[in-house]
C-alpha cells in the first residue's frame, strides 16, 4: 500500500473491535455498486463528482507513479501493458508544463534525430540526402 494511503485504512483498523477480519463490511458482496456509493459521498464533498470516476483515479494514479518509478514496474502494479498506459491512463500534467517551463527542455541531439529521420525516408522509398547546416 502506498505511504500516503496507509493511514486511511490504519485508523479504521486500529478503532475496530479487535478481531475483526475486515475494515469495510459494508460494501463485502460482489454485487453492489461501489460507483454509485461513491458518487452519492463524493457529492456531499467540495470536490464534487466528475465523469468515468474509477478510470478518472487509476488515469491520476498511473500517472503519478510514472512520474517516479519504471513504466514497466507501474504497469505492473496498475494492472495494464505500457501500450494501454499511454493510450488510455497517462496524462499531461500541469506541473509537467510547469516543471519544463522552469528546468527547460533539452533539444534531441543530432545524432539521435538523424537515423529516425532516415529510417522514415526508406520507409517511403524517398531518397533522402544528408545535408549539414553548419
Amino acid at each position: 500500500m502506498f505511504p500516503e494511503v496507509l493511514p486511511h485504512p490504519r485508523e479504521v483498523f486500529e478503532a475496530a473491535v479487535p478481531g475483526t477480519e475486515h475494515v469495510i463490511t459494508r460494501y463485502r458482496k460482489t454485487d453492489q455498486n461501489l460507483r454509485t456509493q461513491s458518487k452519492r459521498i463524493i457529492r456531499k464533498t467540495p470536490l464534487g463528482t466528475w465523469p468515468k470516476l474509477f478510470q478518472n483515479l487509476r488515469s491520476g494514479r498511473q500517472t503519478e507513479l510514472a512520474d517516479q518509478f519504471p513504466q514497466q514496474v507501474v504497469c505492473k502494479w496498475i494492472g495494464n501493458s505500457e501500450p494501454v498506459a499511454a493510450e488510455h491512463y497517462l496524462q499531461v500534467t500541469n506541473e509537467h508544463f510547469e516543471r519544463a517551463a522552469i528546468t527547460g527542455v533539452e533539444p534531441v541531439p543530432r545524432a539521435a534525430q538523424n537515423p529516425v529521420q532516415h529510417a522514415r525516408a526508406d520507409l517511403h522509398g524517398g531518397k533522402h540526402r544528408e545535408t549539414d547546416p553548419r
